[in-house]
């Protein structure tokens, strides 16, 4: 029996970004973090944010998260409990990772994840800018001054200039899409369970006979 071809580094970091940029959770926490901005999105995006804080998926990553934590606790001797993880705490966890992934993803690889997501954007990336990464190109326009490290654009071709930019946009589009999703999604709520109310009143599920399973 011969043994699967393994991927390369290429097609593993692919793998990466489209699996990490898919996954509900993450969505979900950038988009609530984004929407309890009320300067951005008012009182209604910040109330929407608490609701997806609550959703099951993060409920899970927190429950996760404090396992680990007891865990490594126990294994090191450490007396008591841990605090059990903030919305805070799993938030900045889940965005660092999101960052990193983005910061280091090829940016055709970026690119297929956020029109996956935003399919609206149906963003066709040139055959040219394909093979940039976000990082390096930040890497190479680095310089330093008065102590501090700044970017300088003027150090990148005009392609690299164009792809440092179309990261900036992908970025932005799946984060303005991220926050819409969670400020949207019950946006139809309290008409919603009015109407559900109303044919529940009127037309009642027939109900489920009961059986005694003892008898």
């Amino acid at each position: 029996m011969t043994d699967e071809k393994k991927p390369t580094e290429k097609e593993s970091m692919r793998n990466l970004t489209l699996s990490t940029l898919e996954n509900i959770l993450i969505q979900n926490t950038l988009g609530a973090n984004l929407a309890s901005d009320k300067t951005k999105y008012g009182t209604f995006g910040s109330e929407n944010s608490k609701h997806a804080f609550n959703s099951k998926e993060i409920k899970d990553a927190k429950e996760e998260q404090y396992q680990e934590l007891s865990k490594k606790y126990k294994s090191l001797g450490v007396a008591g409990e841990p605090t059990y993880p903030s919305n805070y705490d799993i938030s900045y966890k889940i965005m660092e990772g999101l960052e990193q992934v983005m910061e280091t993803s090829y940016l055709e690889d970026l690119a297929e994840g956020v029109n996956n997501f935003v399919p609206e954007l149906d963003f066709k990336l040139p055959e040219k800018l394909k093979g940039y990464i976000h990082a390096k190109l930040i890497q190479k326009a680095a310089e330093e001054k008065d102590g501090k490290i700044m970017i300088n654009p003027e150090k990148l071709d005009e392609d690299e200039k164009t792809a440092l930019g179309i990261y900036d946009k992908l970025i932005e589009a799946y984060r303005l899409t991220a926050a819409k999703k969670v400020i949207d999604a019950n946006y139809l709520g309290d008409i919603k369970e009015y109407l559900s109310g109303v044919i529940e009143k009127y037309n009642p599920a027939p109900k489920k006979e009961n059986k005694n399973l003892f008898k």
